[in-house]
């Protein structure tokens, strides 16, 4: 059962580097209505310790799990880190993650507000991507969506940030939609929960608020996305997902179809490098599942992946 107006704000650790430097941005929010979990996927670091060295400045929990589940299965160490958890809301930062200083103050301004934008489960933040040195690299702004449509147009298009640190959740909407789906390294699990949480209220702004997401050598994201046969078919994985989940996401044939045909790109071009023997097999899947969600033939689709390989090829000679 749930707290009335609490918030928990999850931390998922594994890396002990940047971890003291969320959490210092923790003691210095504005507003202290919340508390901390730290749920520790079996490091090698002494996360423990980091932890006791705040515990007069948080109200901070620390729990161990002795069996690593993130290098296997992201999704599941976020579920099993959230359901720690028995607040209404809750924010789920990475350990390396920042939270500047008005941000919980602006979750609650907003949440509490009396004429909201709409009864939304799910809120989203403004995102300052930074590298290492906390050096802001691009910026976005929060997710803004009446609808799974909305939210995954404006998410392919790059408008805004799906990582999540971004996004403050209820428990009641991740207890009904179960938590976030399993993909690959946790490749698009963050994308496919708030499409799926924001199909029956849509996604609310905090506006004029910023979370920083950090970018650095050591993430998941930037080295599965340089693997790119293993990005193209998380990306397949995430379209049949899409195609399995369309009641539930409220999708028409043309919405499907038309989310299909964004989602290619982002499967032509990383593979347009790939050698051969990689590239025709990912291609012909591809084509044939782009095909089901009825975004056009599959010789259309084969084209475009031979195309945009020609493409590149011919980029890489001049």
């Amino acid at each position: 059962m749930s707290s009335s107006n609490t918030l928990d704000i999850v931390v998922p650790a594994y890396k002990g580097k940047f971890l003291p430097a969320l959490l210092q941005s923790l003691v210095d929010q504005t507003s202290k209505n919340f508390s901390v979990i730290v749920s520790d996927d079996a490091s090698p670091d002494p996360i423990r310790q980091i932890c006791q060295e705040f515990s007069e400045k948080l109200r901070i929990r620390y729990v161990r799990f002795e069996r690593n589940l993130g290098r296997a299965d992201l999704a599941a160490h976020w579920n099993r880190s959230v359901e720690l958890s028995t607040a209404e809301w809750v924010l789920l930062p990475g350990d390396d993650d920042l939270l500047e200083t008005t941000c919980v103050e602006s979750f609650w301004r907003t949440r509490n507000a009396e004429r909201r934008k709409r009864s939304s489960e799910v809120l989203s933040f403004g995102v300052r991507i930074v590298n290492e040195s906390d050096h802001v690299i691009r910026q976005t702004q929060p997710a803004d969506a009446t609808t799974a449509l909305e939210f995954m147009k404006k998410y392919l298009a790059k408008e805004s940030c799906p990582m999540p640190v971004a996004y403050v959740f209820s428990r009641k909407i991740f207890n009904e939609c179960g938590g976030f789906a399993s993909f690959d390294s946790g490749l698009h699990s963050d994308v496919a929960a708030w499409a799926l949480f924001g199909a029956r209220g849509g996604i609310e702004p905090i506006e004029n608020t910023f979370v920083r997401w950090r970018v650095t050598d050591i993430n998941i994201s930037p080295k599965l996305h340089r693997d790119r046969p293993r990005y193209a078919e998380g990306t397949m994985r995430f379209l049949a997902w899409l195609q399995t989940n369309r009641s539930n996401l409220a999708l028409s044939d043309g919405d499907l179809a038309l989310l299909a045909d964004l989602i290619g790109w982002e499967i032509y071009g990383p593979m347009a490098d790939a050698p051969v023997g990689d590239w025709l097999p990912t291609a012909c899947r591809a084509s044939k599942l782009l095909n089901s969600c009825r975004s056009g033939s599959l010789a259309r689709h084969l084209f475009r992946f031979a195309r945009e390989r020609m493409r590149r090829s011919n980029s890489a000679r001049t």
